[in-house]
């Protein structure tokens, strides 16, 4: 697909939306891992409650992650496409 649903903090101190972003292609070192479960942490609510870092908006939240590999960017060996991660 070439788009995905992300939760983002749309401006600061907003709150938490639902929205459609395109799908990156990974770049050098990188890896598009097709996610199948993405929880949120304290720092999630945090940054939006907080705006710590004075982020660039809108900001995309979900860091925990688990999935498969779909893609490999130039240069990645450790990991293969089909790998859990």
């Amino acid at each position: 697909p070439s788009k995905q649903k992300v939760l983002v903090v749309p401006t600061a101190l907003a709150p938490f939306e639902i929205t459609e972003a395109d799908v990156p292609k990974p770049e050098a070192g990188n890896v598009l891992i097709h996610e199948e479960s993405v929880g949120l942490n304290p720092a999630d609510w945090k940054i939006q409650e907080f705006d710590p870092f004075k982020s660039e908006y809108p900001f995309i939240l979900g860091f925990e992650a688990a999935g498969t590999v779909v893609q490999l960017g130039e240069g990645v060996s450790s990991l293969a496409v089909g790998d859990k991660v």
